[in-house]
């Protein structure tokens, strides 16, 4: 492994090794395994069962953000994408605009432009959940500015994305003009931010868009479903409500550096969140590792038939990335 590769991961590991650590000083071992215990089998099994329906939704939204592609290949891209995450940090994103752009009969560029947009929108549904919640807890209302900011940038930005792909004749215009003026941003730069920009034309698109934005609200009611299930398996006296605000933090949480597949940073995450509701840490945390472990088994299976199903390997997956990444900067260089 090459030593710019650990550095680039050493963050989000140590982020991972402290979240770990903490939790460690403040659960019992002997209580957690008990905790883990009491979620019986039948839990397991629906858990695991809405899990799979969520992947479903999920490729769902990305057949409308790209109309070409069909349903299982959405589907097994998507787990590729979430199998990468579990072995290498913040790759997903990177899998999804490589593999979707042979059956979307798109550039990798146009599909990061997707990519943006399905990320932008969950962000601004997790602080929306986030928000909506607040009501309830009263302790946490010092933090609600910083919440509302999250909220209000990430909608700016989208409806900046929005502006572009409308006014995209007249903001290629204006990128030419720059261009003559520089032969390498004309002949390097424009091309690729031009990709970009056909890119974002799926939100200008009323139909379209409200079908993505449709799709993506289905899978969040499906991962608040399985965290509705989990806690009300955990805690007697459990308030839907709960589900919803530790999904917003989660979601957040997890956007944080991290080891592969988030270990740590999700376990860590979950308890903190519903320590606002005095959940013990135990329960909390065996609830997590569940959920946790059940995603991480069914994305890789479904990933690793994915990588098979086209033929293809991890290592050539991973040597494309490479390729991409040295191709972008050698022609940065240029």
């Amino acid at each position: 492994m090459k030593k710019k590769n650990i550095l680039r991961w050493l963050p989000g590991i140590l982020v991972s090794f402290l979240v770990i650590y903490f939790i460690s000083r403040v659960v019992d071992l002997n209580t957690l395994i008990n905790s883990i215990r009491q979620i019986n089998f039948g839990t397991i099994i629906l858990l695991a069962m809405i899990t799979i329906i969520s992947l479903g939704a999920r490729a769902i939204v990305w057949m409308k953000l790209l109309p070409n592609v069909k349903f299982f290949d959405a589907f097994f891209v998507t787990n590729e994408s979430y199998l990468f995450n579990n072995l290498i940090p913040r790759s997903g994103e990177i899998i999804k605009a490589i593999l979707f752009a042979e059956p979307a009969g798109k550039s990798a560029l146009e599909v990061i432009s997707s990519v943006i947009v399905e990320r932008s929108l969950d962000l601004i549904i997790a602080a929306s959940m986030f928000l909506i919640t607040f009501p309830f807890i009263s302790s946490l209302e010092s933090v609600r500015p910083a919440a509302v900011t999250f909220l209000l940038l990430f909608a700016i930005f989208l409806a900046i994305c929005f502006f572009v792909a409308l006014k995209s004749e007249l903001v290629k215009k204006w990128l030419s003009k720059i261009g003559k003026r520089n032969q390498l941003f004309r002949e390097k730069v424009i091309p690729k931010v031009e990709m970009i920009i056909d890119g974002f034309q799926v939100m200008t698109d009323l139909k379209q868009f409200s079908s993505v934005l449709l799709w993506i609200l289905i899978t969040w009611s499906l991962w608040t479903i399985i965290l509705i299930i989990g806690l009300s398996s955990i805690s007697p006296d459990f308030k839907f409500w709960w589900a919803i605000f530790t999904e917003g933090v989660l979601a957040l949480g997890i956007a944080l550096p991290s080891a592969p597949a988030g270990l740590g940073v999700y376990e860590g995450t979950m308890v903190a969140a519903l320590s606002a509701f005095g959940v013990q840490a135990e329960k909390s945390l065996g609830i997590a590792v569940v959920i946790h472990l059940i995603q991480i088994t069914l994305t890789s299976i479904f990933g690793v038939v994915g990588v098979i199903k086209q033929g293809d390997s991890i290592s050539s997956i991973l040597s494309r990335i490479r390729l991409s990444k040295n191709r972008a900067q050698e022609e940065s260089e240029k």
